[in-house]
């Protein structure tokens, strides 16, 4: 489990180097390619432990996760977003507009 946290932490850091530069590079606009994984950050970080652990364990009991650890990162990630594109639209967005229409 050490080992696919390490290799999780070292993608996870390759991506967040990459997506800035990607930033950087991308003419200004309202609509960036990444606009929407930006909207559901929030969601993505609440959800992706438990997701994480859940599926980790459910999948090495299946096969061996530092065998693949490639795979496995991509399976947890995929699986992270997967769950927060629904925690967002189901959760998140309703409290916005929810507290929008307290503060009046």
């Amino acid at each position: 489990v050490a080992l696919l946290l390490f290799e999780y932490t070292k993608l996870l850091t390759l991506v967040a180097v990459g997506t800035g530069c990607l930033i950087l590079a991308l003419p200004k606009g309202p609509k960036l390619p990444g606009h929407f994984l930006g909207k559901i950050s929030f969601s993505l970080y609440l959800v992706h432990l438990p997701v994480v652990i859940a599926l980790a364990t459910w999948l090495n009991s299946l096969f061996p996760l530092n065998k693949y650890p490639d795979l496995s990162v991509a399976l947890l990630f995929s699986a992270s977003l997967a769950v927060s594109v629904p925690f967002y639209l189901l959760v998140e967005k309703p409290s916005q507009a929810w507290s929008t229409r307290l503060r009046r």
